[in-house]
């Protein structure tokens, strides 16, 4: 039911950044990509229904933009901060190129769509009959510290993410595979 009282959702309007530096996932211009990813990473870890992004479309000043070698097309009057960036550029004959940010963007959703899907497959199992493979995938549902340590302390490797989404994969089959029998 969307209604449900029970959801929960979060929403993300600004990083954070501790006294060490180290910061809180966004989407800001000047962030590795990753960090678009990441915020897809602790809805699971949070277990929130829902995450609404703000302000997907604001970038360095113009200045800023020429000195990176930027595209002065997308110029935006009140930006006066490292904002999110657009999430799609035009083309020359007015089509769109999608962002990085963008592309990790789906692949933070689709990572939360392995979790979800190997939740939902393992619900049906007989916990009598598939003890062990329950316990390993319930150990999977949850994200190691290495990935996750606190809001400000987490990977900016993609390769830790693709380990772990491919031992998802893995497990949906597996589980798949126990269902049928």
């Amino acid at each position: 039911d969307v209604c449900s009282s029970d959801l929960s959702w979060a929403y993300t309007c600004v990083e954070f950044e501790d006294r060490d530096g180290n910061y809180s996932p966004y989407i800001y211009y000047n962030r590795p990509y990753i960090s678009a990813r990441m915020q897809y990473w602790f809805a699971w870890h949070y277990q929130l229904d829902g995450l609404f992004n703000f302000a997907m479309n604001l970038q360095p000043d113009k200045e800023k933009r020429l000195q990176d070698n930027s595209d002065p097309a997308w110029d935006v009057p009140y930006s006066n901060n490292n904002g999110p960036g657009f999430l799609v550029y035009p083309t020359k004959d007015n089509g769109i190129v999608p962002s990085m940010r963008l592309a990790n963007i789906r692949d933070g959703l689709e990572d939360y769509e392995f979790f979800a899907t190997l939740k939902s497959e393992a619900e049906s199992l007989d916990k009598d009959k598939h003890q062990a493979l329950l316990k390993e995938v319930n150990r999977e549902l949850t994200i190691e510290k290495s990935i996750i340590a606190s809001v400000f302390l987490w990977t900016k490797d993609p390769g830790l993410l693709a380990q772990k989404r491919n031992k998802l994969a893995t497990l949906i089959r597996k589980v798949g595979k126990a269902k049928s029998l």
